[in-house]
């Protein structure tokens, strides 16, 4: 999750712009060219100032890109006029505003920080990292940089590193929950269980209502085993947000690995209820049905995870066993092809059921 710091507008607009505020003589005067681009530049600067303020960031961008060709000199204008692609999505045209800004005044931990959070949003984590650690030296002591940087290592799959900037933020605001949270989530990636659990229930302590720490803590836990810990987790999870599809699917898991086929079901076809376009999902609810020997049920839903997911391995696998089971070799058969040519792992597996099924058969 992203910032979602309001980007106030600097009032000065007059010293930013180079123009001055003053009582206008009642009468005429000569303007130079160079002072009437300045007062233009300030007249759109205040446009776009009150269009932000007023959330009309699609007007904000108009003013603020006219102010910018007049004065195309100034930090400011582009920093803005970034701020309102960036309330607009339009994270491209933000991280080229952004940059353009930082290249005029580059102590400017702001637009430093958010042009992180628009490369974050576009996947180019490594671009991020960067301009969160331009974030972070110039405000050392803000924790904000150090959160943002390990959300961003963490979407590189650098959990380690994420781990270090997640302690980093801790130091500076030991009472964030988010930080812990996120702390325990990277640690549980790298296998860390007895240090995940104890970030997340520092996490549960600070902001006992948060259901994804709930969830997360759920997750380590089953990966523990510690089974009971872990659906007291998710249901505390699913009390706070009933339609928290995780956090069933977390409970279908731990009733799965507890051979509990009737109640995994029920908790995956909840997770499908609220998530219907999840392939995971789909997929695990068929895995239920086949142990409860349902394969017709089965059937409906590995074929729902792979026209979700094409290339959903495990769907087709189950499918193919499925199909297999139920006598029909040519499908499995089918479903052995497309094996073949992307989990060989899986295809050796599928082929050793279906020749046990022909024998049976």
């Amino acid at each position: 999750m992203k910032s979602v710091r309001l980007l106030l507008l600097a009032p000065a607009l007059g010293a930013l712009l180079g123009s001055q505020v003053q009582a206008a003589p009642p009468i005429r005067v000569a303007v130079s060219p160079q002072s009437q681009t300045q007062s233009d530049a300030s007249r759109l600067y205040q446009e776009g100032d009150e269009h932000y303020k007023a959330g009309r960031y699609a007007e904000a961008v108009e003013a603020f890109t006219k102010a910018r060709q007049l004065r195309p000199e100034v930090a400011g204008v582009h920093q803005y006029l970034a701020a309102s692609y960036y309330r607009l999505k339009r994270y491209e045209e933000a991280v080229v505003s952004y940059k353009e800004s930082l290249r005029l005044k580059p102590d400017q931990y702001t637009a430093w920080l958010y042009l992180g959070n628009s490369l974050d949003y576009l996947g180019r984590y490594t671009e991020a990292v960067e301009a969160y650690r331009g974030a972070a030296r110039l405000d050392p002591k803000n924790p904000e940089a150090y959160t943002e940087l390990a959300v961003a290592h963490y979407g590189q799959k650098k959990y380690a590193e994420a781990v270090e900037a997640y302690k980093q933020a801790a130091v500076l605001n030991p009472g964030d929950a988010s930080v812990q949270r996120g702390l325990g989530e990277s640690l549980h990636k790298l296998g860390r269980s007895t240090e995940a659990i104890d970030a997340l229930k520092q996490s549960a302590r600070l902001k006992p209502d948060d259901s994804r720490t709930w969830k997360s803590l759920g997750n380590v836990q089953e990966a523990m085993k510690n089974r009971d810990e872990a659906l007291a987790s998710y249901k505390e999870a699913l009390r706070l947000k009933p339609d928290y599809p995780d956090a069933h699917l977390g409970v279908g898991n731990v009733y799965y690995n507890t051979e509990r086929y009737p109640e995994a079901i029920a908790a995956y076809k909840e997770a499908v209820r609220y998530s219907p376009a999840w392939a995971t999902a789909q997929c695990y609810l068929g895995d239920s049905y086949y142990h409860a020997n349902r394969k017709q049920e089965a059937l409906t839903a590995y074929r729902e995870a792979v026209r979700l997911k094409a290339d959903y391995a495990e769907a087709h696998y189950g499918l193919g066993k499925t199909w297999a089971d139920l006598g029909n070799i040519n499908a499995a058969t089918d479903e052995y092809n497309i094996l073949k040519a992307s989990n060989q792992s899986l295809a050796e597996k599928l082929s050793k059921h279906v020749s046990l099924m022909r024998q049976l058969n």
